[in-house]
C-alpha cells in the first residue's frame, strides 16, 4: 500500500469553494465565476445563474450553494 494515499485518506482535506454558474460549456462542463472574481470551470450539474459549492482541488461541482453571500472564518 502506498504511504502517501495511505496519509492522504487519513488527513486529507476538501478544499470547497462557491461559484456562480455563469454558462454551460457543454458534456458536463460550466462556467463559474469565484466569490473573488476568478473564473473557472466546473464540471457537474448546474443551473446557469445558480450559486455551487464546489471542490476546488478537482473543480467538481459538490451542490447548490445559498443565494447569499457566505464567510468562511478560519479557526
Amino acid at each position: 500500500m502506498n504511504l502517501k494515499n495511505t496519509f492522504e485518506a487519513l488527513f486529507g482535506r476538501q478544499e470547497t469553494g462557491i461559484a456562480t454558474i455563469t454558462g454551460e460549456r457543454g458534456g458536463g462542463s460550466y462556467a463559474a465565476t469565484t466569490q473573488g472574481g476568478a473564473d473557472v470551470v466546473l464540471t457537474g450539474s448546474a443551473t446557469v445563474g445558480k450559486k455551487v459549492f464546489y471542490d476546488a482541488k478537482s473543480g467538481r461541482i459538490l451542490g447548490e450553494a445559498p443565494s447569499h453571500r457566505v464567510t468562511d472564518i478560519v479557526l
